[in-house]
């Protein structure tokens, strides 16, 4: 399992955003916007990673745009969570 946090603006404290059981993908804000990471993910016990670069991601995402979609959608979605989290209210 992993553990994602991030820190709210103007905190010192990270908050804890979520943990991430087998199966789960992150990294979706930066892999589908271009944008730098919004969150620290860290391992909570011993797992696997697999690690796909965007330049190599990008050709299949243009042949199967509902993928693109999906992982817009999971971008827009955690966006939300997060946003909510960081400033105290719930999503």
């Amino acid at each position: 399992s992993f553990a994602v946090t991030a820190r709210p603006p103007g905190g010192s404290e990270p908050v804890r955003l979520a943990e991430l059981g087998p199966g789960t993908l992150f990294g979706e804000v930066a892999l589908v916007s271009r944008a730098p990471r919004t969150a620290t993910v860290t391992a909570l016990e011993e797992g696997e990673v697999l690690r796909v670069a965007a330049e190599d991601l990008e050709p299949v995402l243009a042949a199967h745009p509902e993928l693109r979609r999906a992982l817009e959608a999971l971008r827009d979605e955690r966006a939300a969570a997060t946003i909510s989290q960081l400033l105290g209210r719930r999503a």
